[in-house]
């Protein structure tokens, strides 16, 4: 920080110059060719670039080339390297958000492009204006998910404007954060990556045969494995009704989400006991059953409450004193059944797996004595693996506050005159 402020208090003593955006750069918006000429979107050379591109925050390549003859047919423009856009709109986190380019391209009408002139450097303005995301979208126009920014917003919107000297060797200083972010960032996760082998491994080994495990079984030998009522969308509520569904929806990796359940009254005598949940029962998402981090499964707590199961959802309950809830679930997580069941689903828009082939699944049944210690010992692992994610999630919050902190700093100026 010392440079920055020697920078400033020789060059800029009074205060830094702010001006409009439009001052100190040219603004222009993009446009689209026709989708139904096929000749504009094949074989293209001119980059296009399309308002989910900022989120890459800096632009080195294109998503998509458009031909000569749709660059010729419609009002989009070249914009050269070194030039910033901006998401005019946008469902979600889009609007406002900015991005710097590295190549000359052109944009569709969603996307602001700002073109500096030489009092003004490009990447010093895509910093600046990362820290007014919130203020540029409280400008949007409409209401918060429809609204959106317009060129006349943008233009009169204003900027610090520092001797190049001092932008230039903020950009040096912020860009030199942010690749330490990304070593960090690829450190993080390579230690997520080794500890989820790590785990994985040791879950298989755990779980492997042996001669003095046991007689091999199929699940649906000791394990009642059912799906759940049909039931339809006009009949539950949101309220207080007395009965939860659980539903895919409601099922994460390992355990129930924090989505609210769907509630339902339940009529006397309606020949839904069949489909009650007890704290204990596994649940396994039947529809999509997994995510790329592993099988949607849950164990049912205590703090359920009264629930029945629905359609596309199984229950895997012990069928006998010969299988514990703790193994049940030890065997539902791990890595063979995940195997399983990716070999066995059905479907390519909608995979699916059917009870039948929950049930058929085939493992080595070791002693009760030997289940217990078998799931104490992958809860353990389990533990672990959860408190490392928990401080790489800490990490990267910390590390992204003191980059976020130090780069308000840097971008915070005495205005000129005041």
């Amino acid at each position: 920080m010392s440079r920055i402020d020697d920078l400033i208090a020789k060059q800029c003593p009074s205060g830094v110059r702010f001006a409009s955006i439009g001052e100190v750069a040219a603004v222009s918006s993009g446009a689209t060719p026709s989708k139904s000429v096929t000749a504009y979107w094949v074989d293209g050379t001119i980059p296009w670039l399309s308002s989910g591109e900022v989120n890459k925050e800096t632009i080195y390549q294109a998503d998509t080339l458009i031909s000569q003859s749709g660059y010729d047919s419609c009002s989009t423009k070249m914009i050269p390297p070194g030039a910033v856009v901006m998401a005019l709109a946008g469902q979600g986190k889009t609007r406002g958000t900015v991005a710097r380019t590295r190549l000359e391209c052109c944009t569709n009408q969603s996307l602001a492009a700002i073109v500096p002139d030489e009092a003004l450097d490009g990447d010093f303005l895509f910093h600046f204006l990362r820290t007014q995301y919130s203020r540029l979208r409280d400008l949007s126009s409409g209401d918060g998910t429809r609204g959106g920014l317009n060129l006349a917003m943008i233009r009169s919107y204003k900027v610090p404007v520092p001797p190049l000297e001092v932008q230039r060797e903020i950009v040096r200083i912020l860009d030199t954060f942010t690749e330490l972010e990304a070593d960090l960032e690829v450190e993080l996760q390579s230690e997520v990556d080794a500890r989820r082998q790590q785990h994985d491994y040791y879950r298989d080994a755990i779980l492997r045969p042996t001669r003095e495990a046991g007689q091999v079984v199929r699940l649906a030998d000791v394990a009642e494995v059912i799906s759940g009522f049909a039931f339809k969308s006009n009949e539950f509520s949101n309220d207080t009704a007395d009965v939860a569904l659980l539903r895919g929806d409601n099922i994460g990796q390992g355990k129930l989400n924090e989505r609210p359940f769907k509630r339902w009254h339940r009529a006397p005598n309606d020949g839904l006991e069949r489909y009650e949940l007890l704290p204990g029962d596994v649940v396994l998402a039947m529809d999509r059953p997994w995510v790329p981090a592993g099988l949607k499964w849950a164990r049912i707590t205590d703090q359920v409450g009264p629930a029945l199961l629905v359609q596309r959802v199984a229950r895997l309950r012990p069928r006998t004193a010969t299988l514990s809830q703790q193994f049940l679930g030890a065997l539902i997580s791990s890595p063979a059944f995940t195997r399983h069941v990716l070999a066995v689903a059905t479907g390519n828009t909608v995979p699916h797996i059917s009870g039948a082939q929950i049930g058929s699944f085939a493992f080595q049944l070791p002693s009760l004595a030997r289940q217990l210690e078998l799931a104490s010992k992958l809860e353990d692992f389990d533990a672990k693996q959860i408190g490392l994610h928990e401080a790489v999630a800490t990490e990267r919050a910390q590390r992204r506050t003191q980059y976020e902190h130090y780069r308000d700093r840097l971008l915070t100026f005495k205005e000129l005159g005041q």
